[in-house]
């Protein structure tokens, strides 16, 4: 207990002292809600003339926020964005931390880092994402940060991880909520263009240099991972233009290491059921145990399976590098070349402390109110003979690298013309970084010894864990390392590669001063491939059979902790929170090294391990191989017009975009060859004995029109309006044609049916018709507020459907058709007068086949064997049992058989959906006092929630992920050589996945997170920087369904960083 308290101490200090170095900005800055603008033609400095001695260029936050507020009002349609504020200087260390301020946009954390978008209600694989313009590819593994389900992830994301990218080396980010014809498609939410630094912008050099220091109040106990409690930042960014003005380069580099812990309270999951059903169970304690039991038999009921509590050390590693050239051999004539890259390094390592509830009884149980579903907020499970405690250890690691390449040719034949070229390729890349090539591997380990667990359970309430233990118990008689042993474990293959390659030509004809046509072509190939291999090892099996092989076989360090101590805002009981903690890698390899090899047969005395003893050695348990190919045509035109109206100027830009797409699917599987009837109503797929690619392709087009218009109403005051279409491809695991062919439960000719599942790769994309209104009032040089409303009528989002179909040619042994050899053995029963039920079917079909057609013999066998009755009725007659005696006799489909027909369930687009809400955002400067506030918010609505009291044997629910109202406050001040900022954002709860357990959905619930950044001037090329990020040290809570059913409570620290920045 002491040490908590210590670093609860530490902790409180820490803050403490930085906010009383910002306490007058955030008294003085009125608490209104940040906002984070629009950037596009005016997101950095225009290019400088050769002597730009007289040009001033504001630079700092002010600078900033005027640049993203000149490019909202500059904007034909909604475009949002940030601005650097100076070279090398962006106002967030990461991306989706400052996207998270501008209106619509919501971001979703792992472990504390803002990773991906959400934007109006659309999840992270419904946004384009493009870097300088071009389409960006994206992979990711997610496995860090997740709960025990998480090991397992595969990549099939379309989503961009912003964590990738380095915030220093960003000139301005762009966010484009309306459609437009010159846009990428795949945006139904919104596109993100993020512009680099660009040459040529300022003559001569211009550079900055940032060295930084970042800790946390909780940087780890160092056990596993053995990182150290403060790292590095380094970045440095330069542009050079030369002498004559017509050459340049821009550079960027930057390399940081976080460390950081996490802890969290998890069930790994709630059982849904009627309290008539539980009744049944075997679970339900005496009635006289039940405390607040339903009155109504079919009220749902929620009860826990386990409750765990984690540990977790984190690491992240992160570099980046740019380079962008830029020639104009004649001033008509633009050339430009650039490339970048990413890669990022990110490990956790997970300790668990689990106690599990009994298939036995309870021994009390108390339920709650909530009339949705009746959760237990109290369960005590006691096993007088003693029950295992679980503590599975997980070394999770991933790496991801972006990589992409570009030459764009810009030429001015005349005062009318511009024309462009852009050729690019790009790639990104996602996979396991653990020594051993995995993305996870996972040991459990136990030891017997708990007498009796009461957990309680609150509304987004951490579970509390009270736990009676009797170390007599165990092996040893007593808690130690001695006394673990090894259960199930597994290792987990992750990848994803994503290629993309695009050539654009676009081409603007400047009629006159009110008046342009700009048109292009756009093609490019994505191809994305996927790859999951999963593995199980029995080891010491599930009962921990072999106390003290995890020590003796796995690895000789292991360290036992106090879990339940680390947490800092739950008053965990410490007495009995030992876990132990190891590296699960090596502990893997090692009793992977032991169980599979001759040693395992050994005595068991002389290797000192009681009990099971059997060899094993890992089995696959999951193989998944898909690729998904792309090709798309555009072609756009577009028109601008500068009008009036009432006197008033008035633009309008109208389009209209056509996208060609050609699909092709490819899944890597063993090919099914035919279906087995292995007797009586027993049958089974006959699988390919090689993994071989089946490929499906299919095609779809779309027009996309769009219209803005904005009218400055007067010189302050512009309302604007845009109607546009836009689509956002179905995601990849949607698309996957892996499929899987289950066998019947009887044969066809008497209602069996055939099923399977897959992807559906002739998805079509999704398509939304948009509507935005807004207002916007710019009432000073650095002042502004806007209201806006949209409104998405959405078409095509997926659900799930059946067909019937044919499958890999696959023939039906049991269909009873004229001309095969169950038809034969339908003739042939009904000749003798016998039933056609599954059992005498099947027999007399394995006869006619072992009589090689020849249905005389077959019925002589009959009549030899069969039971007096005339049929085979129970395994014990005559038939029966001489066809058991012949287990190899089963009839294998062949080509006489017609083929099967199967009932395929797989993704289809079956739904519909509206989506609208409010937007606002102010921003305000108080005269010369260096103070300013910004403030925004936006409400989604839609018609797409789930009902969480659905049946959890029902069907699945279609509902939209990611819905969910934001808000933000930012005070600022700039003045004197000081530049601060406190920030405040706020998330409501919202829908994470659908379908996630028993047909219910997981809830994030509501975060709201303070951020405050305070810089000060030592000269004008000299910053010192401070950062601090989660000031409240906000947590994350997942619930199932209902509040009180939570499976996730994570503790978040605060980060800080200190640094010092060179400008030149």
């Amino acid at each position: 207990m002491t040490s908590r308290v210590n670093r609860k101490r530490a902790g409180r200090v820490l803050r403490t002292a930085f906010l009383g170095g910002v306490s007058t900005l955030a008294i003085c800055a009125i608490a209104a809600p940040s906002f984070a603008q629009d950037a596009a033609q005016d997101a950095a400095p225009a290019a400088a003339p050769a002597d730009d001695s007289t040009v001033i260029v504001v630079t700092g936050i002010r600078g900033s926020l005027q640049r993203s507020m000149n490019i909202k009002k500059n904007a034909d349609g909604v475009v949002d964005g940030i601005s650097a504020e100076d070279v090398g200087k962006y106002p967030d260390t990461n991306l989706a931390d400052s996207l998270q301020r501008v209106t619509g946009v919501s971001i979703n954390r792992v472990n504390g880092e803002g990773q991906q978008i959400t934007v109006r209600g659309f999840g992270p694989g419904y946004n384009m994402t493009t870097v300088d313009g071009r389409i960006m590819p994206a992979s990711t593994i997610g496995v860090i940060g997740g709960g025990q389900g998480a090991d397992s992830n595969q990549g099939n994301t379309r989503a961009f991880d912003f964590s990738n990218i380095a915030s220093d080396g960003v000139s301005a980010v762009q966010v484009y909520k309306t459609g437009r014809a010159d846009l990428n498609s795949g945006g139904i939410g919104a596109t993100i263009n993020i512009a680099t630094l660009q040459p040529l912008v300022h003559s001569g050099s211009k550079g900055s240099f940032t060295v930084k220091a970042l800790t946390t109040d909780n940087p780890g106990l160092g056990t596993v991972l053995k990182k150290k409690s403060v790292t590095p930042e380094i970045s440095g960014a330069y542009q050079w233009t030369n002498d004559s003005s017509n050459f340049g380069i821009a550079l960027f580099g930057s390399y940081q290491e976080k460390t950081g812990s996490t802890r969290s309270d998890t069930v790994n999951s709630w059982n849904v059921q009627t309290y008539a059903k539980w009744l049944t169970t075997g679970q339900a304690p005496a009635a006289a145990n039940i405390t607040n039991a339903p009155t109504d038999m079919n009220q749902l009921i929620a009860v826990p399976t386990d409750s765990r509590l984690t540990y977790a050390e984190n690491s992240l590693k992160r570099s980046n590098a740019a380079v962008t050239l830029r020639w104009n051999p004649t001033e008509d004539l633009t050339v430009t070349a650039n490339s970048f890259y990413t890669h990022l390094e990110a490990e956790e390592a997970r300790s668990e402390l689990t106690n599990w509830f009994s298939r036995s009884p309870y021994a009390a149980i108390t339920f709650d109110d909530n009339p949705i579903i009746k959760s237990a907020i109290s369960a005590t499970d006691t096993i007088p003979t003693g029950k295992d405690q679980g503590y599975e250890n997980e070394l999770r690691a991933v790496e991801s690298t972006i990589q992409s390449t570009g030459l764009n040719v810009k030429w001015h034949p005349n005062d009318s013309w511009t024309l462009s070229a852009d050729l690019s390729a790009s790639k990104s890349s996602s996979g396991g970084n653990n020594p051993d090539g995995s993305s996870s591997d996972t040991v459990s380990a136990a030891q017997t010894y708990v007498k009796s667990n009461t957990t309680t359970f609150g509304e987004l309430a951490a579970p509390i864990q009270n736990v009676v233990l009797d170390p007599t118990k165990s092996v040893t008689g007593k808690q130690d390392i001695a006394s673990i042993a090894s259960g199930y474990s597994n290792q987990f293959f992750s990848r994803q590669t994503d290629d993309l390659e695009q050539a654009k030509f676009d081409a603007t004809y400047q009629i006159n001063d009110s008046n342009k046509l700009s048109f292009g072509v756009d093609a490019y190939k994505n191809v994305n491939e996927s790859e999951f291999t999963g593995y199980q090892a029995q080891f010491g099996d599930w009962g921990g059979l072999n106390p003290g092989d995890l020590q003796k076989y796995g690895t000789q360090d292991i360290k036992a902790f106090c879990l339940s101590c680390q947490f800092t805002s739950v008053d965990m009981p410490t007495a009995d929170g030992t876990a132990y903690r190891f590296n699960a890698v090596d502990a893997y390899n090692g009793l992977k090294a032991y169980y599979g090899s001759g040693a395992a047969f050994q005595n068991v005395v002389t290797n000192g391990v009681t009990g099971n003893a059997k060899a094993n050695t890992p089995n696959l348990n999951g193989f998944a191989h898909n690729e998904v190919e792309e090709k798309v045509n555009a072609a756009y035109v577009q028109y601008s017009l500068k009008t009036e109206v009432l006197s008033r100027p008035l633009k309008i830009l109208g389009g209209v975009r056509f996208e060609d797409t050609n699909v092709k699917v490819t899944a890597y599987q063993n090919i099914p060859t035919g279906l087995r009837w292995d007797q009586k109503n027993n049958f089974s797929v006959v699988q390919g004995t090689s993994v071989q690619p089946y490929a499906v392709e299919s095609h779809y087009s779309n027009w996309l029109p769009s219209l803005d218009m904005a009218w400055n109403v007067t010189d302050d005051f512009i309302a604007r309006m845009s109607a546009s279409m836009t689509d956002a491809r179905a995601q990849y695991s949607q698309m996957y044609a892996t499929t899987s062919v289950g066998a019947p439960g009887d044969a066809s000719y008497n209602g069996g049916i055939y099923r399977a599942s897959s992807g559906n790769p002739a998805l079509k994309p999704l398509v939304s018709k948009n509507f935005d209104l807004s207002a916007e009032w710019y009432y000073g040089k650095n002042s502004y507020v806007s209201l806006g409303y949209y409104r998405k009528a959405v078409q095509n989002f997926v659900g799930n459907g059946t067909t019937n179909t044919t499958l890999f040619g696959i023939t039906d042994p049991a269909s009873g058709k004229a001309g095969t050899r169950s038809g034969a053995a339908v003739a042939a029963l009904q000749s003798i007068g016998a039933s056609t039920n599954t059992n005498n079917l099947s027999a007399m079909t394995i006869l006619i086949d072992q009589a090689g057609g020849d249905v005389a013999t077959a019925l002589n066998e009959w009549n030899t064997n069969t039971a007096p009755d005339g049929h085979v009725s129970v395994d014990t007659d005559a038939l029966s049992v001489y066809l058991w005696a012949n287990p190899n006799w089963k009839v294998v489909s062949n080509s006489a058989d017609p083929l099967a027909t199967f009932v395929l369930s797989q993704p289809v687009n079956n739904h519909t959906a509206n989506i609208d809400g409010f937007e606002f955002a102010i921003q305000h400067f108080f005269g010369d006092t260096g103070f300013g506030i910004a403030a925004s918010g936006t409400t989604v609505n839609g018609d797409v929630a789930l009902d969480d009291g659905a049946d959890p044997l029902g069907s699945n629910q279609f509902a939209l992920e990611g819905l969910s109202n934001t808000y933000n406050i930012t005070g600022i001040y700039e003045k004197y050589g000081f530049e601060g900022r406190i920030v405040y954002n706020w998330r409501d709860k919202y829908l994470a996945q659908a379908n996630a357990s028993q047909n219910g959905g997981r809830y994030v619930a509501a975060f709201g997170q303070w951020d405050a950044t305070l810089n000060y001037e030592l000269r004008p090329n000299l910053m010192l920087t401070f950062e601090a990020l989660n000031i409240n040290r906000e947590h994350v809570v997942q619930y199932i369904r209902v509040p009180t059913d939570v499976v996730m409570y994570q503790e978040l620290d605060t980060r800080y960083d200190v640094g010092i920045r060179y400008k030149f």
